[in-house]
């Protein structure tokens, strides 16, 4: 890939090693996640398996297309074919919270083609959590956990909460900040998460779409080069209680908060 010559020094994989290794996840998490079921231990590593595979298919995908990646469109506007993933989340019983085609088909997610076929790779296990709404209908869960960087993939928000800033369309816009520091997927809080897009905002200290935090105050991301990390997050205003409600964003927080920070460092750098 073309970042490989221009920053030798972070981890990358070939294509073929990216096949074999999505081939072997697969296998392992088959195999595995009945052994993992109800541990806290266990949420952690299906959380981070499904991170793995979600970026080698997002790796793999602009392979595939000259460098370029993925669009990452926010919205509820019908994006067949063209978006990552489509489908609005909220706490209503709206068809498109149990919907997994906008996930999985295709001809609905242009990712799609690139990851295996199971609908339990964009829901993080820990996120158990449903309105009565939904309980009443008899559901026994959302299909998604997982945003990507609004500042990752072409989008149709250029710089809305960033100006100034890099929109990462392909391989080669990487310059100050590495592969290896750049992070693609995140999991998204739920009464955040919405559509498959997430916002940092990048010239203000505050939340717009808020980082989920299901994992005794942590969440798991996956990074441009294809590794992933657990972040076990520092301030009570990004460990946020699930209330099954709205979200109403634009939580304002401190300009040294270390959550903000850190997120910030890693979801763009400055033109």
């Amino acid at each position: 890939m073309n970042w490989r010559n221009r920053n030798p020094s972070a981890d990358a994989f070939t294509r073929v090693e990216f096949l074999v290794t999505l081939a072997a996840l697969a296998l392992l998490a088959a195999v595995t996640r009945p052994v993992w079921a109800g541990a806290t231990v266990s949420r952690d590593l299906v959380c981070m398996d499904n991170h793995r595979r979600l970026v080698a298919g997002w790796l793999l995908f602009a392979d595939d297309n000259q460098g370029r990646f993925v669009a990452n469109l926010h919205g509820t506007i019908p994006l067949t074919g063209t978006n990552w993933a489509q489908g609005w989340l909220d706490w209503t019983t709206s068809p498109a919270n149990t919907n997994t085609a906008l996930l999985l088909d295709p001809r609905q997610a242009a990712l799609a083609a690139y990851l295996p076929p199971t609908p339990s790779l964009f829901k993080c296990p820990a996120d158990v959590y449903l309105s009565r709404s939904q309980v009443a209908r008899g559901w026994l869960g959302r299909v998604r956990s997982y945003a990507m960087n609004g500042n990752v993939g072409p989008g149709n928000a250029k710089e809305l909460f960033g100006p100034g800033y890099t929109i990462f369309e392909k391989t080669t816009d990487f310059r100050t900040l590495p592969p290896s520091r750049a992070f693609v997927f995140i999991e998204e809080h739920p009464d955040s998460v919405n559509d498959p897009c997430f916002f940092v905002n990048l010239t203000q200290a505050r939340w717009i779409d808020l980082p989920a935090s299901l994992h005794e105050g942590a969440a798991w991301f996956s990074f441009a080069d294809g590794h992933v990390e657990r972040r076990q997050w520092e301030s009570p205003r990004t460990v946020v209680p699930v209330s099954t409600g709205p979200f109403t964003g634009l939580i304002t927080l401190e300009p040294d908060n270390p959550d903000y920070l850190w997120l910030k460092a890693r979801a763009s750098e400055r033109k």
